[in-house]
């Protein structure tokens, strides 16, 4: 019996994968199709990129752009908040069909990442940080997810039943 539900499980997982990956392109289609320009602004961007000293005194660079680009990054954060908003309702839908604690701390990390990347880009575009804050900002957001995953990871192994 517990292999049934295992299976049922996996195959949730696995539907709620595929319409991750649906919504994923149909954000990014919608914002595509509604950013004028985009591929212009994107050209833009890469050729605005030079690199730049991370802090004086420190002998390590990082490519940033010279200017602004504030439609650019106005649309990556309506990208980043949408598909954020669209991970808290699939952790919601996780616990009400009785996800495993890792597929919820998975969607988890994933809401941070991208509301947190989504509102990063919000201040880009309206130019209240600079690159390199932004930048730093992500590399926290990475950790923030490795820390997390990794204690979702060691909490389930010592939980009875749990794989």
């Amino acid at each position: 019996m517990r292999s049934a539900e295992t299976r049922l499980r996996r195959s949730d997982d696995q539907l709620l994968r595929l319409l991750s990956f649906g919504v994923f392109l149909l954000i990014l289609g919608i914002i595509v199709l509604a950013t004028p320009n985009l591929s212009d602004q994107i050209s833009a961007f890469v050729q605005d990129l030079k690199l730049e000293q991370i802090q004086s005194g420190v002998n390590a660079s990082l490519p940033a752009p010279q200017g602004p680009h504030p439609q650019l990054y106005g649309a990556a954060a309506l990208f980043g908040l949408a598909f954020g908003v669209y991970l808290v309702l699939l952790l919601i839908a996780k616990f009400v069909l009785g996800a495993d604690f890792n597929q919820k701390a998975e969607t988890l990390t994933g809401v941070i990442f991208w509301l947190g990347i989504g509102l990063a880009m919000l201040a880009l575009a309206r130019e209240t940080i600079a690159w390199l804050l932004f930048v730093a900002i992500a590399v926290v957001l990475i950790a923030i997810i490795i820390l997390v995953r990794s204690a979702a990871f060691l909490i389930s192994k010592k939980r009875p039943g749990s794989h």
